[in-house]
């Protein structure tokens, strides 16, 4: 029954994005996913390739013995060839379309791939419809999510839900969705669902909301919780709301344009990571100098710190915040003494564990360097 509803929401999705009648000559972005069991994954690899290069296609496809996830960017009129074609093999996918302007660029060449899953995952999750969450068209989950038994989960990294969020959406501050299993558990152990009757989750387009929804399902099995998820994510919300509804800010996509637009009446929900004014726009080129993560700079700052950027996990780091707080000084010194009695633990001894005593050590280094500089 609901394999059923949620089919058809996929249909009326496609025929909506066909009956809207774009202009086939604009370029446009394509935002697909689809779980199906694929027996010979370099196979479809092929045909993705050769079909993607014969309509002059940019972007990125991943594929698996559990399905297919891309982005594609190009003509309309090319992109409905390519939906059409695809949809031989992968029935029932919900096409995604946003404009892209004449002066900008979503990618810079093609790559298809066979990976092991087409999202990434951290635990052994294997896929089923019958084990996620309930899927809501974004007018139900609209309702529901103004429910005070409502609690409402941002799937979503960190540098996403800088710039764009659900309002009173949990933020669960992963670095990647490889951690929010962990984040669950956490959150349970917390008391974070506690008293409440429903959870809902929601991400950029749907695909990560379909494992995590199984991993939230299982974690609160013996719970009287329900589980649900926002159908087509973000992107379809905003093109039954747009700066209307409840999400406010930005939608962050993963390729060159970094936003999908939708309006002009967003408002900026983001703030400089180093001064807090409101800030939103996102620059490849801004990432944190120890682990590179995106990291939400102002250009003033950017212009003052010339490169020197720290994620929130590494202020630390940052000598301009040990000078003005000498409590993050004997903080330093702390973390320091620790990582030097790590390397004279008996178990990191030996060949195979040179790589993690490489790291403690650098991670000394980089200790001692900020102590130095702010003396």
């Amino acid at each position: 029954m609901i394999r059923k509803m949620c089919d058809s929401c996929s249909s009326k999705s496609s025929a909506r994005n066909q009956s809207s009648k774009p202009n086939l000559d604009s370029s446009a972005v394509l935002l697909y996913y689809k779980y199906k069991n694929i027996d010979d994954v370099a196979e479809v690899v092929q045909e993705q390739l050769q079909l993607c290069k014969k309509l002059d296609l940019t972007g990125r496809i991943r594929i698996s013995k559990e399905g297919i996830n891309g982005t594609l960017a190009g003509l309309r009129a090319k992109l409905n060839i390519y939906t059409a074609e695809t949809s031989k093999t992968f029935e029932n996918v919900d096409w995604k379309f946003s404009p892209l302007s004449e002066n900008e660029t979503a990618f810079d060449g093609l790559h298809v791939k066979a990976v092991s899953c087409i999202v990434g995952n951290s635990t052994n999750v294997t896929y089923s419809f019958e084990g996620t969450g309930m899927h809501l068209s974004p007018e139900d989950f609209h309702k529901k999510a103004q429910q005070d038994d409502t609690i409402l989960i941002d799937v979503r990294n960190s540098y996403e839900f800088a710039i764009g969020h659900f309002e009173n959406a949990v933020n669960p501050s992963t670095r990647c969705f490889s951690r929010f299993s962990k984040w669950i558990k956490d959150a349970k152990r917390q008391g974070l669902f506690e008293s409440k009757q429903s959870v809902l989750m929601y991400c950029t387009g749907g695909i990560r909301c379909e494992k995590a929804s199984i991993e939230m399902k299982e974690e609160l099995q013996h719970d009287d919780i329900n589980v649900y998820q926002l159908q087509g994510g973000i992107h379809r919300y905003l093109e039954k709301y747009g700066s209307k509804g409840k999400f406010k800010g930005k939608n962050f996509v993963f390729d060159k344009r970094i936003i999908q637009p939708h309006d002009d009446g967003a408002a900026v929900v983001g703030e400089c990571s180093i001064c807090s004014t409101p800030y939103d726009t996102i620059h490849d080129d801004r990432r944190c100098k120890k682990c590179r993560l995106l990291v939400l700079i102002c250009d003033e700052c950017e212009t003052t710190r010339k490169k020197e950027y720290w994620c929130h996990d590494h202020t630390y780091l940052d000598p301009n915040v040990c000078r003005e707080n000498p409590e993050k000084l004997k903080e330093i010194g702390s973390m320091i003494a620790k990582n030097e009695e790590k390397l004279k633990n008996d178990e990191l001894r030996g060949r195979r564990n040179r790589n993690k005593r490489l790291m403690i050590q650098k991670t000394i280094s980089e200790l001692k360097e900020v102590l130095d500089s702010c003396q």
